[in-house]
C-alpha cells in the first residue's frame, strides 16, 4: 500500500528542539498493486517487475515487487525497472533517508541477484538509463529478507523517482523488493552488530582476527567503536576508530586477537558497548553470542567432498562434468570428486535422498555437504580455494581389504582437540566408474 504524506514541523522542531519523524512516501505492497509504479522491461523479453506472493517458499515475502531472471522458459537477462510515484521532498530538511527491504527465497548458488538503485527528477527510461546508481548490490545470501538504508539528504528541496533495476545477472531465479520508505527518522545512535567472523578452529598459539560486520542505523556517523569480546571468564575491551556513515555497511577488526596456548573449547560473547563514547541509543541489536571457537593441538590433512548434481536429461550439466574432471586432476590428493545422477538410469535412490536436503538445482555441486557452488571449473575452483583452508579438527585414516567378494573397510578418526557436544557419525561411499545404470553386470 502507498503513502505519501508531508508535514509542516519546522515550528514543533523549534519548540521541542529535536527533529521529527517524518514520512514523505511508503509502499508496502500489501494492497497487491504496483500500478501506481512505472514499469519497464528494457531488455524486451516480457518479463518485468510485478507484485508476487512468494510465501510458500519463506513467509516473510509475502507481498512484494519480484523481477526474474529465470523462467519456464528458461534462463533469462533481466533489464528491468521499476519507478516509484513523485516524491515531494521540497519542504524536507535535514536527514533524508530511503529505507527498503530486499533479498531472495531461492538458495545458493542460484541467488545472486544482481540490483541498482536510483534516484532521479524525471521518471522516463532515457533519463534512468543516463543515470549513476546511487547503490548497486549482487545479493550475498541465499534465502533471505534483507533491509537497506540509503541516505537521500542530498535530495532535499526537490521532486524524486527511485528506481529499483534488476540487472546484470543470468540465471538466477527471483529478485524481490519490498517495505520501500523515504522519510527523516528521528535523531539516535545506532550501531547495529550484524554478524561477527572468526575462525572455527586454531592452532594454538595462533592470532585470530575478529572481525564484525556493522551497519549504522542511526543518524549520525559512527567515528568509535568500543567492543568487547568475552570468553566466559575474561573480557577484551577495546575501541576502534572507524568512519561509518548513515546506512553504510562496515566491517571493524577487534584490535585484540584471538589467542590461547592451550587447547580450548570456547563459546564467545560479542558485544558493542559504546559507539562515538557514549552509550548506544538502541543496545538490542549490540550482541551476537554462540560464537564457536577452538583451538587444535596440530593440523590435519584434509580432502573435499565435492558431489556434483547431474542428470543425463539436463542440457546444462556437461559443465558440470567438466568442472568435475577438471577439479580432480588439478587437485587429485585433496578432492573427492562424485557425480551424483538425478532423475536417470544411474540414480541410487538412498544416495538421492540423503543429499535432497543440500541441493539448490541442477547442476550443482555439494561440497562438503556445506556449502554448494556452481560446478563450472572457475567457479568450482574458487569454491574449492574458499573451503580447502580452513582447519579441519579430525584426521581420517580409511583402509580397505579385498577378499574375494568380502570388501572391509576400516576407518579411524583421531581428533585434535575437546569437543564436549559433538555427535559425529562416520559415513562411507563406495562409488565406481564407467556405469551406464544401477543394475548388476
Amino acid at each position: 500500500m502507498t503513502k505519501k504524506t508531508t508535514f509542516i514541523a519546522m515550528l514543533l522542531s523549534a519548540i521541542f528542539g529535536t527533529s521529527i519523524a517524518q514520512t514523505y512516501f511508503s509502499d508496502d505492497f500489501s494492497d497487491g498493486d504496483i500500478n501506481d509504479w512505472t514499469i519497464y522491461d528494457a531488455d524486451g523479453d516480457g518479463h518485468e517487475w510485478t507484485f508476487a506472493d512468494w510465501s510458500q517458499f519463506n513467509p516473510e515475502f509475502a507481498s512484494t515487487m519480484s523481477s526474474q531472471s529465470f523462467a519456464s522458459s528458461g534462463p533469462l537477462t533481466p533489464d528491468n525497472y521499476a519507478v516509484s510515484p513523485a516524491i515531494d521532498l521540497t519542504n524536507a530538511t535535514g536527514i533524508i533517508v530511503l529505507d527498503y527491504a530486499y533479498g531472495t527465497f531461492q538458495g545458493a548458488p542460484y541467488h545472486e541477484e544482481t540490483y541498482s538503485v536510483y534516484v532521479t527528477a524525471a521518471n522516463d527510461l532515457a533519463t534512468l538509463q543516463g543515470a549513476t546508481a546511487i547503490h548497486n548490490e549482487t545479493l550475498a545470501n541465499p534465502d533471505s529478507k534483507e533491509t537497506k538504508t540509503l541516505d537521500l539528504s542530498a535530495y532535499a528541496g526537490q521532486t524524486i523517482y527511485v528506481t529499483f533495476r534488476h540487472h546484470d545477472t543470468y540465471d538466477m531465479n527471483k529478485m524481490l523488493i519490498d517495505d520501500v520508505v523515504v522519510h527523516t527518522p528521528p535523531e539516535s545512535t545506532d550501531a547495529k552488530l550484524l554478524s561477527v567472523d572468526l575462525s572455527r578452529y586454531s592452532l594454538t598459539d595462533t592470532d585470530n582476527t575478529l572481525s564484525m560486520e556493522i551497519i549504522n542505523t542511526g543518524t549520525s556517523t559512527i567515528s568509535t567503536i568500543e567492543a568487547n569480546w568475552n570468553d566466559g571468564t575474561d573480557d577484551h575491551i577495546s575501541t576502534i576508530n572507524v568512519n561509518i556513515p548513515l546506512g553504510t555497511t562496515a566491517s571493524v577488526e577487534h584490535s585484540i586477537p584471538v589467542n590461547y596456548a592451550n587447547v580450548v573449547e570456547l563459546n564467545l560473547t560479542v558485544t558493542i558497548t559504546a559507539v562515538n563514547g557514549a552509550a548506544d541509543d538502541d543496545t538490542t541489536n549490540n550482541i551476537q553470542n554462540d560464537i564457536l571457537f577452538n583451538t587444535v593441538t596440530q593440523n590435519s590433512s584434509k580432502a573435499l567432498l565435492i558431489e556434483g548434481v547431474t542428470g543425463t536429461w539436463c542440457g546444462w550439466c556437461p559443465r558440470g562434468a567438466v568442472g568435475l574432471e577438471h577439479i580432480s586432476t588439478t587437485y587429485p590428493n585433496t578432492t573427492v570428486p562424485i557425480a551424483v545422477h538425478n532423475g536417470d538410469p544411474m540414480e541410487v535412490n538412498e544416495y538421492q535422498d540423503s543429499i535432497i536436503n543440500y541441493i539448490q538445482g541442477i547442476p550443482d555441486a555439494i561440497i562438503d555437504r556445506t556449502t554448494n557452488s556452481d560446478p563450472a571449473p572457475s567457479t568450482l575452483e574458487n569454491a574449492y580455494n574458499a573451503q580447502i583452508t580452513p582447519i579441519s579438527p579430525v584426521d581420517l585414516d580409511v583402509t580397505s581389504t579385498l577378499s574375494g567378494s568380502d570388501l572391509t573397510i576400516t576407518a579411524d578418526a583421531t581428533f585434535y582437540t575437546n569437543i564436549s557436544s559433538a555427535n559425529y557419525k562416520l559415513a562411507g561411499i563406495i562409488i565406481e566408474n564407467g556405469v551406464t545404470g544401477t543394475d548388476s553386470g
